[in-house]
């Protein structure tokens, strides 16, 4: 089920207030960036103060219509990005601020022309997306990106000493203990997965061990001291298995995917990727969720 009000956006949210207050898990929208550029459909050449005075009217009605567990994405250039944070910390929330990620413009040569005269800047190459929660009660969904790592693709062992110095985490394994820096679990955690493997060891080592992690529910960790015998090192031969993935946990940066769709057939410039969009909604969102963006 969808709704398309065509009008002016700060009347239409008045008019969604009592029918989706409190409701929408996801506000995603790309305003205008008050760079000067009269091309674009809206009024993209405000003085700034009125910009500012635009975006606050607005920022103030959306936040009351959403979820608890919901989050608000403003789609921005470094012309006002750190004027609308200020802002946003100050409708949504300091403490509900989350990331500011950093999403890919098409690359455009548009200095080479000054090169030899006297390069003043240099050529834009990212747009942001601030994200900010209702409240604390907001969790992102995991999304991943793609890699070429063979050694992601089918689980590795990595050292499991953590150079942080926290006492509470130092504790014996497998005969090793030590007297800085901390291993990377609690104590619990880490002797089950020390059981975990020793389990796989005794009664299951005729399948791989990422077969075993397969058939068990891809949940158990496992834990081991180095079999080559090494023990050298802040690891001292201690080892955690990364289990396989499909791809890495997505950062902040997300400028492997090209922002700007050049090709469009819409009536403005620079339209936002597809990818970037669908990304964006499948990190905050659910089936049957309700997502709105007021600045179509």
């Amino acid at each position: 089920e969808n709704l398309l009000i065509k009008g002016n956006n700060l009347i239409a949210l008045y008019s969604l207030r009592q029918q989706l207050a409190g409701k929408v898990k996801l506000i995603y929208i790309d305003p205008p960036y008050n760079t000067g550029n009269d091309g674009f459909r809206y009024n993209d050449n405000f003085r700034h103060s009125t910009w500012l005075v635009f975006m606050k009217n607005r920022l103030e009605i959306a936040r009351e219509l959403l979820r608890e567990d919901g989050a608000i994405l403003v789609h921005c250039d470094d012309n006002e990005q750190a004027y609308l944070k200020v802002l946003m910390d100050e409708i949504i929330g300091r403490d509900n601020y989350r990331n500011m990620i950093l999403t890919r413009r098409f690359d455009k040569n548009l200095n080479n022309q000054f090169v030899e005269s006297g390069l003043k800047t240099m050529n834009i190459g990212a747009d942001y997306v601030l994200v900010y929660a209702k409240s604390p009660n907001f969790q992102f969904n995991p999304v991943y990106r793609q890699t070429t790592d063979e050694r992601a693709s089918r689980g590795y062992w990595k050292g499991f000493y953590n150079s942080p110095n926290r006492p509470t985490m130092r504790y014996e394994i497998l005969g090793v203990d030590i007297n800085d820096g901390q291993w990377k679990w609690e104590r619990n955690k880490t002797l089950e997965a020390v059981y975990n493997y020793e389990e796989y060891l005794s009664n299951h080592s005729n399948i791989s061990l990422e077969e075993y992690w397969i058939n068990t529910g891809k949940s158990k960790k496992f834990i081991r001291k180095n079999p080559s015998g090494a023990s050298s090192g802040k690891n001292k031969g201690i080892e955690h298995w990364i289990a396989p993935s499909d791809g890495i946990l997505r950062s902040s940066n997300w400028t492997d995917i090209l922002t700007t769709e050049t090709n469009s057939i819409v009536s403005f410039s620079n339209p936002k990727s597809e990818n970037v969009m669908s990304e964006l909604i499948k990190t905050i969102t659910e089936e049957n969720d309700i997502v709105l963006d007021y600045h179509l």
